[in-house]
This record gives structure tokens, sequence and C-alpha cells, in this order.
């Protein structure tokens, strides 16, 4: 990586349109590390590019432990999405927070032991912080979706 590169890559961000959920939410709602990679904006890019409304919703059952057999139904459609647009972020999340080079069946049962190492306070600091790093993000709060500027220093 070339010294411009590093920087980019650690410069402090103010993030000003984020879907975060709150820290005893993130706590709460994991661990499960294809939630945490594929709960957003992508499963429509899955979509589109053929995956299953079946195969979606196992993706996203946090109830089913079977991590390969989840993501084997996408799997064909991430290959054809996972260099543009929503997926650039997933494959980020996978390299900097669970240590994934790719994304595929047999390394997604250590990432999950990564998953569960995080559910704990601190943590999501933590990431937004060091691992983002966003030093700062607005947003969704409450059932009504407001907006809220959350500084993270």
């Amino acid at each position: 990586m070339t010294d411009l590169a590093a920087f980019i890559a650690m410069a402090p961000l103010a993030d000003t349109h984020e879907h975060l959920k709150t820290e005893a939410e993130f706590i709460a709602s994991g661990p499960d590390v294809l939630a945490d990679l594929f709960d957003h904006y992508v499963t429509a890019d899955l979509a589109v590019a053929g995956a299953s409304t079946e195969a979606l919703k196992r993706l996203h059952d946090t109830a089913d432990p079977d991590l390969a057999a989840r993501f084997l139904g996408v799997r064909d459609a991430w290959e054809l999405v996972k260099h543009p647009g929503y997926s650039e972020g997933v494959r980020l999340t996978a390299k900097r927070v669970y240590g994934l080079d790719e994304i595929v069946p047999e390394a997604l049962d250590e990432a999950q032991k990564t998953a569960e190492s995080l559910r704990k306070p601190g943590e999501m600091k933590r990431l937004l912080k060091d691992v983002a790093p966003i030093r700062s993000a607005a947003r969704r709060v409450g059932p009504a979706c407001r907006s809220r500027w959350s500084p993270y220093h």
C-alpha cells in the first residue's frame, strides 16, 4: 500500500448518512457474521443478480446456525455483485473486521467467532473509531428514525 493509500484508508471521517444501531441494539442483535455483512442495501443487489427470495430469507435467518448453507444460496449472485457499489463496504468489513480476504463458506465459522467476540460494551465504538475510522456519525434514533449526531471520540 502506498503512503497516500494508507493515509486515505485511515483519514478520520464524518459520516452524514448512516443506519447504525445503538450499542445496546448491536450487542442484542448478534452475533451473526452474515447479518453483519449483508443486512443492508446489498441485499437488493443480490436479488437483482438472481438470488431467490427464499435464499435471501435464509441468508438473513440468524436462527439458522449453518452459515455455509445460508451463504451458498446467494453465492452465485454475490460473485456477480461483489465488486461495485454497496458490496465494497461488505468486502471492506469482511477484511477489516473479520479477516476474510474472500467471503467463502469454509471461512464463515471462524469469522463467526470474531462476531461473537465483538458483542460487548465498547466494541462498537472501537470499530467505528479505530477500524472505520468514523469520528462522528448521523444515525437513526428511535421509532421515528430521527437523525442524531453521535461523536465517537
